[in-house]
Formats: structure tokens, C-alpha cells, sequence
């Protein structure tokens, strides 16, 4: 019967010393986790903004480059030309059936829009540095509407865009014999 009460009087104890136990943090403690979990919150935010324009720039060649290709291949399905332009000041660039003239009033702008299979806008953040074309190599285009044509044979009359944001540049090269695309 001792034993029993010892047991009952062990468990009674146990008890009350947990609840009776002060839990909780101290004030430094507390002063502590809040300075680390500061730190942290003010050093995310450059390395997000780094990473989100470094996304950006790569989504856009991936998407410019992806035209060129749909470009090409379309070309080659179709057993006719297919034209991929680039419009450097405005930041857009798309797609056509036939060759778009020079001429810069909107009348000829609204004639040139009707042939158009695709058109899209380049995010703000994103520049395009120029485009070199392979039968001027020396000379870099910085403005102005420039394509690249796709022939039914998968063949393309070539160049290289340069895409920049921030610090990081990327290049699209479409070689002119085979008409393929390759991001630099």
C-alpha cells in the first residue's frame, strides 16, 4: 500500500512541476530572433529583384527565339518565305507571310498588320542592343525595323540579337545555312 501512495505522490509531483515550470522567452532572446529575422527581410528583397530581372531576360530570348523557330518552321511546312521582323525602338516584334515595306505612315502600318500571324511587346526592363545581320557582319543596327527571313528549304537570311537588362546580355544567333536558332 506504501507503494501505491509513493506511485500516486510521484505522478502528483511530476505534474504539478511541469505545470508549475516557467516556459517562455526572455526579453533578449526575443530582441534577438527580431534583429536576425530583420537582417534577413532587408537582404531578400536585392537578391529577389536580381534574380527576377535575370528570369526576365531569359524568358524573353526564350520567347523571341521560340517566333524564330515557329518562323522557320512555318517556312518549311508551308513551302513558302516566312518573315520574323523586329521593330528595336517600339520593343515589338512578329510575324508574316510576305515582306513588310519601309514606308513609315500608319496607313502602311495598318496594311502591314493585317498579314500578321503574331505580334508581342518586349517587357520595359528588357532592351535590345541591335541586331547584326550576316550579309553586313561589321555593322551593328541599333534602330529601326529589322527581320530576318525564313525560307522553305529551312534556310534563313541570319543575324544575331542582342537582348540586355541590367548588367547581363544574351545574344539569338539564326544561322544562315540552316536556319536554326541558338541562344547565347
Amino acid at each position: 500500500m506504501q507503494n501505491a501512495k509513493l506511485r500516486n505522490f510521484k505522478i502528483f509531483n511530476l505534474q504539478s512541476s511541469i505545470f508549475n515550470s516557467q516556459w517562455g522567452f526572455s526579453l533578449l532572446e526575443l530582441i534577438v530572433v527580431m534583429t536576425i529575422i530583420g537582417i534577413i527581410a532587408a537582404l531578400v528583397p536585392p537578391l529577389m529583384t536580381h534574380s527576377l530581372t535575370n528570369l526576365k531576360i531569359k524568358t524573353t530570348v526564350k520567347e523571341i527565339s521560340a517566333s524564330l523557330r515557329f518562323a522557320r518552321n512555318q517556312a518549311i511546312s508551308k513551302k513558302a518565305p516566312h518573315f520574323f521582323f523586329l521593330d528595336i525602338n517600339s520593343k515589338k516584334y512578329w510575324l508574316s507571310e510576305k515582306p513588310q515595306p519601309s514606308s513609315k505612315s500608319s496607313m502602311d502600318e495598318e496594311k502591314r498588320m493585317r498579314n500578321v500571324d503574331l505580334i508581342k511587346s518586349i517587357d520595359d526592363e528588357i532592351e535590345i542592343e541591335g541586331f547584326k545581320s550576316n550579309k553586313d557582319s561589321d555593322k551593328t543596327i541599333k534602330e529601326g525595323v529589322v527581320s530576318v527571313e525564313f525560307y522553305p528549304q529551312g534556310n534563313s537570311s541570319g543575324g544575331i540579337i542582342f537582348v540586355k537588362a541590367k548588367d547581363k546580355m544574351l545574344s539569338i544567333d539564326t544561322n544562315i545555312f540552316t536556319g536554326r536558332v541558338k541562344v547565347e
